[in-house]
C-alpha cells in the first residue's frame, strides 16, 4: 500500500466519525422522551401554532379548567404536572413551579416529577436548585440520559 492510498484511507475515517458523530447529535436531539417539554429557549417559540391555540378564546377555557382542576385538587399528581406544563408552554416558568413543587410532593421518588421540577427550575434561571432535581432523577434511574 502507498501513501496516498494510506493517507486516503485515514482521511475517509475521519469524514465518516465526523458525520456519524453529527448525525447521531442530531437524531438524539429530536428523540421524544415521553416527557413534557419544558425546557425551551424564550426566544424561539416552541410552535407558533401552539402559541395561537394557547392564545385563542376558544382554548382559554380548556386552559382554565386544567388550572382550576390542579386547584381544586390538590392532591391529583396528573392534574399539577398538566397545570405546570400549561405554564411552561406560555413560558410563565415562575408560575409552573408552584404545580410541579405540588407534583413532586406528592410522588418524590417519581422520576417524572424530578425532571419536570428540574426543568422548571431550569427554565427559570434557577440553575443551583435544578441541579438537585436533576441529581434526584439520576440516583432513581443513572441510565437515563434525557436527563
Amino acid at each position: 500500500m502507498n501513501k496516498s492510498g494510506f493517507t486516503y484511507g485515514v482521511v475517509g475515517i475521519v469524514i465518516g466519525l465526523t458525520v456519524g458523530f453529527f448525525g447521531a447529535n442530531y437524531l438524539n436531539r429530536n428523540t421524544n422522551t415521553g416527557l413534557p417539554e419544558t425546557s425551551v429557549r424564550p426566544d424561539v417559540p416552541v410552535n407558533m401554532n401552539q402559541q395561537r391555540t394557547v392564545a385563542s378564546g376558544g382554548q382559554f377555557a380548556d386552559v382554565q379548567k386544567v388550572i382550576d382542576r390542579a386547584k381544586s385538587e390538590p392532591d391529583n399528581y396528573e392534574a399539577q404536572i398538566e397545570a405546570g406544563t400549561m405554564f411552561s408552554k406560555i413560558q410563565r416558568f415562575d408560575e409552573a413551579i408552584p404545580y410541579y413543587e405540588a407534583a413532586h410532593e406528592l410522588k418524590p421518588d417519581d422520576m417524572k416529577a424530578n425532571i419536570v421540577l428540574g426543568n422548571g427550575y431550569f427554565d427559570a434561571k434557577q440553575y443551583e436548585k435544578a441541579e438537585t432535581y436533576y441529581a434526584k432523577a439520576l440516583e432513581i434511574d443513572p441510565k437515563n440520559v434525557s436527563v
